[in-house]
């Protein structure tokens, strides 16, 4: 872990190196600008006040070039700059999250919470101190959900789909250069919860009026006519002026007829330019990386389609149109829309990007989801060099780790072996207060969360059967719905014996069962509701302190008792966390009443 926060600091160190460099050569460029503009004044009225009328003008002309020349260069190393400070953040962030202080991370995804799910919750995927917060990079609308939905069991790969994401999300793993880049551009998006199915929807269709030669010949030869017989009267006296006002006055009677429809045309896309420009760049990296892996190269050739042109050709020519409606604002604007009816030659400018890929944007926003996705998941193998890709049983249900241990938990976590088969197929696990079952059972749930989605896991080694997970562990009541916590946890097992009727392949993760309810119907319900699972098509552990249950492995070879223990030294109590067979033969519960200050 040293060597990772070290590797994150050099990168920092280099960045801010680049970052110092970029802010001189600014300062340097605008000094330059400066030094032309006073320059450029002096020779000016020198040549002026001399009666070289014709040189003045034409220095004045090449230094203004040279002004915007260097405006330009200047805005180009802004830009750079911001690029270099954004990566130079995310080394920054990389080094909080190896360090273990990701809880600070503004996106928790609790926006994302499923009502009701089947994990979610109890396995900590979702909000505050999650899964979902500690690793996710993305900045897009899709990209946050599509990295839920993997997370949340919402898509179903098989097993064959899971291996071919291990070598994907390894293979991006391995170029920490690639993702910062990818993530970097990401950033420019200004609203992650800014659902883009209003872009889409843009993209579906085109104003067919615009698209007609005769529409589209005019936009763009009325103005040529009207210039040529605005300058023509320079050159030749004899004509007039009259001509070229009428024309202009036409011009302006187009502009006003249609303000309406036209800035609702412009104002449409122009609200998504930040989205589309940052697309464009995240596309870039990703359209002109190599990759070997079968996966990511499907993304690549579902992303290019039939197109003959670069995807991000495409869109930089979108974001170009999209720059000549952000130049309305500029006050030079008004007077060229009227000589050159740049509002229509914008209009047409998209219609015809419409026309040529506006079916695409869907494609675009989903792939570039996609591999954000991707992109946080590679993270925790970049990050965790002592992880393990997990392997997979297809024929028989059963699970074997050695060496687990939470992820959420840091260095801090201690590590379990455990397996389940069809032969010992339910863990009852025992154990005083605070001794590690939950945990346990969570660092079991969120490993296998971690399995099917193509990560390495925290583990020594993995192998498990393809699973719907279920568990009922944090019950809460909803006093909205007059609902108990005991009733809520009723609808939560319901829904788990429903699931397993139809012969799914099912793991169960049940922590103290029936809490809610006396320690008589307690013990009788838990009872059989395990003896009931155990007959179906499903592995699980269950938690309790009901010592009684475990007469259930007498009765039920299918059932296995397994415990964690406490020992005392010097009158104080402490946890090895380590689990082993058996029951339980522990307490601690009168001894933390007694921490707690309450007279025994």
């Amino acid at each position: 872990m040293k060597n990772l926060v070290k590797k994150y600091e050099r990168r920092v160190a280099a960045f801010e190196h680049l970052e110092k460099r970029q802010y001189k050569l600014m300062n340097f460029i605008s000094k330059l600008r400066l030094t032309l503009v006073i320059v450029s004044l002096l020779v000016f009225f020198l040549l002026y006040k001399k009666g070289i009328y014709s040189l003045s003008s034409l220095t004045f002309i090449a230094f203004l070039i040279a002004f915007f020349l260097l405006g330009n260069i200047h805005k180009n190393l802004e830009m750079k700059k911001a690029l270099i400070m954004t990566i130079k953040n995310l080394n920054k962030k990389s080094i909080d999250r190896v360090s273990g202080k990701w809880k600070n991370f503004s996106d928790t995804g609790e926006d994302l919470m499923i009502k009701n799910h089947n994990y979610a919750m109890d396995l900590d995927i979702l909000g505050k101190g999650s899964l979902f917060q500690m690793i996710n990079c993305c900045s897009s609308f899709l990209g946050r959900r599509k990295l839920k939905a993997v997370l949340c069991g919402e898509v179903d790969f098989s097993i064959e789909e899971i291996y071919e994401r291990q070598v994907a999300i390894e293979e991006i793993a391995s170029n920490l250069s690639f993702i910062q880049r990818f993530i970097s551009e990401g950033e420019k998006i200004k609203d992650e919860f800014k659902d883009p199915s209003e872009l889409i929807t843009w993209g579906s269709f085109y104003n067919k009026i615009y698209l007609k030669p005769i529409v589209s010949i005019a936009i763009k030869i009325f103005p040529l006519i009207t210039i040529i017989f605005l300058i023509l009267p320079l050159f030749i006296p004899s004509l007039s002026f009259n001509i070229g006002k009428i024309l202009i006055g036409f011009q302006i009677i187009l502009l006003i007829v249609d303000v309406k429809n036209r800035e609702v045309l412009l104002r449409e896309i122009f609200k998504y330019k930040e989205d589309i420009y940052a697309y464009g760049l995240m596309i870039e990296q990703f359209e002109n990386k190599r990759f070997k892996s079968s996966y990511l190269k499907k993304f690549q050739q579902d992303l290019r389609g039939s197109e003959n042109k670069k995807v991000n050709h495409q869109i930089k020519e979108l974001s170009k149109i999209i720059s000549l409606i952000q130049d309305r604002k500029n006050f030079l604007y008004f007077p060229l829309n009227i000589l050159f009816l740049m509002d229509y030659r914008a209009i047409l400018g998209l219609e015809n990007w419409k026309k040529s890929y506006g079916k695409n944007i869907q494609k675009y926003v989903e792939v570039v989801g996609e591999i954000e996705a991707l992109c946080s998941l590679a993270l925790i193998n970049h990050d965790n060099p002592n992880y393990n890709f997990p392997s997979f049983e297809k024929n028989n249900l059963m699970l074997e780790t050695k060496e687990a241990h939470h992820p959420l938990l840091g260095e801090s976590a201690v590590s379990n072996s455990f397996s389940l088969n069809n032969i010992n197929s339910i863990a009852l696990i025992t154990g005083s207060n605070m001794s590690g079952k939950s945990t346990l059972l969570r660092t079991i749930g969120i490993n296998m969360v971690l399995s099917y989605s193509g990560t390495k896991v925290a583990a020594s080694s993995f192998k498990c059967s393809k699973m719907k997970i279920y568990t009922c562990m944090r019950i809460v009541d909803n006093l909205e719905e007059s609902i108990s916590s005991f009733y809520a946890e009723i609808l939560r097992v319901k829904s788990l014996i429903e699931a397993s009727k139809d012969n799914t392949p099912i793991f169960f993760l049940l922590d103290e069962i029936f809490k809610g309810t006396n320690s008589t119907d307690r013990h009788i319900g838990a009872k059989v509701l395990i003896n009931q699972l155990s007959k179906k098509n499903t592995l699980g552990m269950v938690s309790t302190h009901d010592l009684e249950l475990c007469d259930l492995a007498v009765e039920n070879f299918k059932i296995k008792n397994y415990n964690f223990r406490e020992y005392y030294v010097d009158n104080s109590i402490h946890f090895d966390y380590k689990l082993r067979e058996g029951i339980s033969t522990t307490k601690n519960a009168l001894y933390l009443l007694k921490m707690a200050g309450i007279e025994i």
